[in-house]
Formats: structure tokens, sequence, C-alpha cells
């Protein structure tokens, strides 16, 4: 492939010399050539790296065909994307629709007409650059913006739209809320950029997890964190998954003090709590600046579990235990009282899977 300082290039792919050197002369002052004189050559020469900008193929060949040939390449993720332009003598339309249904993007017919394959070229050529500086754009908004947003809520805006306008609904979802103990004192007695170490050291480990999970980050809030399950990804397993990304969240916490220990930083312990239940999901804010976020009491009752939970415990609500199915060990349970809330409540404390 080309890197924009390079011409393109174009594999011509023909069992007859003639047709190699017509087309030759016709694309050469603008285009790279590279020709192959059977279909095996050509898969030899991709497979061994050549990656050229488009594809001349010849249909009929002796050995493997233009058809075979067109359906190992789409068969394979490294070839996939290059274009390839059959060139037949005998166009019928089952041949044709057999072609494009391999991935061909189009067919020219022998005799050629030099117009004919230089604008189909030209054409397909632009075309396929276009659809590459998309892609590398998409990229790159998924390398920022993700950093911001959470690559799987950047995928869905780059997908849609929609997603980026104001306004919310009621969703069922599970919230996860974590946050470390005792760290405000030791922030006040800790160096400031050993403070913004740990932090960074902290939350690269939790936010891997948490995309493994597939959770969808709300909020850092100093050196807490809230996390939504079921939306915007729509998850019928939400409960599960967030109980699941709490324990490895709490499992990992050992490798982080390691690592503190070496390099002399204080040790970390985080409490952890799971709520399941209706809130208010979307976009809140204005057109200028929105937020992604979770509203509502099952929200405020996710950070009443997770204050009431000690470093190292993952406390979840009586609703989240009942959509589990006993897929998971409790330590034991509570009924405790929730400031703020009238009746009391029933939260487990989660050890392990089971």
């Amino acid at each position: 492939m080309t890197d924009g300082n390079e011409r393109p290039c174009i594999l011509i792919v023909d069992d007859e010399p003639i047709n190699i050197n017509i087309l030759t002369e016709l694309l050469k002052s603008n285009y790279k050539i590279i020709a192959a004189k059977s279909g095996a050559s050509a898969l030899k020469r991709l497979s061994d790296g050549l990656r050229p900008d488009l594809i001349l193929l010849d249909v009929i060949m002796p050995e493997i065909s233009g058809y075979d040939v067109c359906q190992q390449l789409k068969s394979n993720p490294e070839t996939h994307e290059i274009p390839i332009i059959f060139i037949t003598s005998a166009i019928k339309p089952e041949e044709e629709t057999k072609g494009l249904e391999l991935g061909a993007i189009d067919y020219i017919s022998k005799p050629i007409s030099p117009a004919v394959v230089i604008a189909r070229v030209k054409s397909h050529l632009a075309l396929q650059f276009a659809q590459r500086d998309m892609q590398r754009q998409r990229d790159f908004i998924r390398q920022v913006f993700g950093r911001y947003m959470g690559e799987n809520r950047v995928d869905l805006v780059l997908a849609s739209p929609e997603y980026l306008k104001l306004g919310g609904e009621k969703r069922r979802v599970t919230l996860l809320m974590c946050d470390l103990r005792n760290f405000t004192k030791t922030s006040e007695l800790a160096d400031p950029a050993d403070i913004v170490l740990m932090l960074n050291s902290f939350f690269t480990e939790m936010v891997t997890v948490i995309e493994h999970h597939n959770g969808t980050i709300d909020n850092f809030m100093g050196d807490s964190m809230l996390v939504i399950f079921g939306s915007p990804i729509i998850q019928t397993d939400h409960a599960q998954r967030a109980v699941n990304c709490a324990i490895a969240m709490q499992k990992s916490m050992p490798a982080i003090n390691v690592r503190h220990q070496q390099e002399g930083l204080p040790l970390l312990q985080m409490g952890i709590g799971v709520n399941t239940g209706e809130a208010i999901i979307g976009n809140i804010g204005s057109h200028l600046h929105m937020k992604f976020s979770a509203i509502g009491a099952t929200v405020n009752l996710t950070a009443r579990l997770q204050a009431m939970a000690i470093g190292g415990q993952t406390l979840i609500s009586k609703a989240t235990y009942e959509e589990l199915n006993n897929e998971i060990i409790v330590n034991g349970r509570l009924l405790v009282q929730l400031k703020g809330f009238g009746l009391a409540f029933e939260v487990f404390d989660v050890t392990s899977d089971r």
C-alpha cells in the first residue's frame, strides 16, 4: 500500500503476457505496476507481504481461477480490504453476480477499452483512499476521545450519531461505585506528584478491568469511580457483569500494592458497592458540553453501599443478588439502614466467584 508519497500500486494477474503488457502500458505512467502470471503466483506474493492498492484479476486462468483467488483473498483478514476488479472476455449475468458476491468491486470486459480501464481504476482508487482516510479519522477519534468517553461509548457514537443527542430514558441497569479507603488522609501527607502517580496507577488497572467486562465509566470523582452496566450497551446480564467486574477489581489490588511497595508509595484498599435498579440514563448538559450519566435513587443507593464497604469488601444490594441466580458466593448478609432511605435494606458481602 502507498504511504501518500509513492504512486498507487496495482497488481495485474493474468496468464496471458499480452494482456499484462497492454494493461501495464496503459497504467504505468501513473501507477506502480506489479504483474503475476498465475493465480498461484499472485497468492504467493500476497502471502509474502505484498499489499497493492488495487488488483486487476483475470477470471479464466489455469489451475486457480480468478474466482478462487478472490475468494481466498476475501477470506483472509490481511487482504480482505484490497479492492479487486475482474477482467474477463465473457461476462454473463450469473458470472457477474458470482464475482460481486465473492467481494469484487467491478468488472472490465475484454477486449478492453483503454478509456474504461483508466476511468475505472482512477475512480476505484479514489474511493479506496477516501475510505482509508475516513478510517484513519475514526481511529484518531477513537484513540483521543476513547480516553474521555471509553472506547465502547465512542464506537456507539461513531456508529450512530443519535447517541450525541441530549436527553435520557429510564432503564434498568447495574451500577458499580468504587472508592479508595483513607485516601484523603494519605493525600494530605504525601507529595502531590506521588498522589497523581498513585491515582494513575490505580485507575489504569481498574479501567482495564472495567473495559474487559464492557462497563461504561460514568465519572471519575477524585479517588472514586462510577461505572454503568447495561447502558449505553444493552446487556441482559448487566448484574452478573458488574459483580464479576467488582470481584476482578478487588483481585487486582494486591498487584497494584506490590508495585506501590516497590516504588515507596502508600498501600491502597478499595471498597465497592453494586446496585441494580431503574435509573435515568442519557446525555446531560448542553450542546456545548454534555456528559453521559446515570441519575436517580439507584445511583444514590449505590453510593451508600460503597460508603459502607470496608477496604477489600464488595457489597451488593438485594436487587443485584436476586438477578445472579446464585452464581456467586457471599460472605454474609446484613439488614442496614441507609442515610436518606426510609426502609431497611438487605445487602450482601461478595467474596468470590462460585
